[in-house]
């Protein structure tokens, strides 16, 4: 199988494009972001935001501009950090946690071509308080850039949170919980549909939720940690993580279907593990049509490793190195590819991110578009 060489171009390395080694094979065009974890992608895959490991600063990156960083750094002035980067489907808004504007603590924030960063916690829910230096973190972002979601804190020191969601017109909005704390994790493409997360009222473990119109709905009520981690743009597919009891309680990536009438719960599968450790599996990206679901694995539970998956009907969880080494691409020894971070609404980009094994440990992401 052929090697590729990554040659360098400033901030940006384009690979090149391999013919599909079977009748089978895709065609991947894959374009490396040296020094840069991917969170999101853009509808058509050519915008991208982030954070830059270290100060975990969140970035802008396309192909005319390369990474652009976003200023407002967390962890540069508190020494902590929170939330997801989330993009528009134009790519011309980005939602994260940012620093205040007086640089005292972090917030949500949500950023736009022409303004820049503007908190959205002015309007806040009456009961919003600070928790370490914090009184909300965003943690999604709907495609049409109206709608961003997170969490909000409820007091002072109380270590409750509330989901929230935050437009133009309303404000932040509380959108409440069973008794303790929730979150929101993904948005659809209005916004009208939201997955995350919600604290069971006595037992405190989460529990996967949907909210549909802000009406809460709870998925998973097992007595284990489980999530909702990213919906489709219509709304009526949902991934997350959930225990496969047929496959000994382990977490498993987990797909729920509306079928008008109720949420339909199916298992994607697990990945390789070895024998007697727990292992679990998280999805980060689901394409439209549920075609296409990326995420990480993490082989066992009780060590700080993880590596990328991609799930397709045809090909069941599969590892996206292997993946792309089925189709050509090949990276140098030494780098583990630990999590695929996104996935367009039509399934045909997909970011994934890669870090060096040895010193100087570095960290960098890949653009892989596949050919029609």
């Amino acid at each position: 199988m052929p090697t590729i060489n990554l040659r360098r171009a400033g901030a940006i390395a384009a690979l090149a494009v391999l013919p599909a080694l079977t009748a089978q094979a895709e065609t991947l065009e894959v374009r490396r972001i040296d020094n840069a974890i991917v969170m999101g992608l853009s509808a058509n895959g050519r915008v991208a935001t982030g954070q830059l490991p270290g100060n975990w600063e969140t970035f802008r990156w396309s192909l005319a501009t390369g990474v652009v960083p976003l200023g407002r750094s967390t962890m540069d002035t508190l020494g902590h950090r929170s939330g997801i980067p989330g993009i528009s489907d134009d790519g011309k808004i980005i939602a994260a946690t940012i620093l205040s504007d007086d640089g005292t603590y972090s917030t949500a924030g949500r950023w736009t071509e022409s303004g820049g960063w503007k908190m959205i916690s002015v309007r806040g829910p009456a009961d919003m308080g600070f928790v370490d230096g914090e009184n909300s973190s965003a943690w999604a972002l709907s495609g049409d850039g109206k709608v961003a979601a997170g969490l909000y804190w409820v007091g002072n020191d109380t270590w409750l949170a509330h989901a929230m969601r935050w437009t133009a017109a309303s404000g932040m909005v509380d959108l409440g919980s069973s008794g303790y704390s929730s979150r929101i994790n993904a948005a659809n493409r209005d916004g009208s549909v939201l997955v995350g997360w919600d604290e069971h009222p006595e037992y405190r473990n989460w529990r996967a939720t949907v909210w549909v119109d802000g009406v809460r709905t709870t998925l998973e009520d097992s007595d284990w940690f489980t999530e909702a981690t990213a919906v489709s743009a219509d709304g009526r597919i949902v991934v997350g993580q959930t225990p496969d009891p047929a496959n000994g309680n382990q977490l498993t990536a987990t797909m729920w279907k509306w079928n008008g009438t109720s949420w339909v719960k199916s298992y994607l599968g697990t990945m390789p593990k070895r024998p007697g450790v727990m292992a679990s599996s998280m999805p980060i990206g689901v394409s439209d049509d549920g075609s296409v679901v990326v995420g990480q694995n993490n082989p066992d539970a009780g060590k700080p490793t993880s590596e990328a998956f991609i799930w397709t009907p045809a090909t069941g969880m599969m590892k996206t190195s292997d993946w792309l080494a089925a189709n050509g691409v090949q990276t140098a020894p030494g780098w583990t590819t630990y999590s695929s971070g996104a996935v367009t609404p039509d399934g045909q980009v997909i970011a994934v991110t890669q870090q060096q094994r040895f010193q100087p440990f570095a960290t960098r992401s890949l653009i892989i578009r596949r050919q029609p």
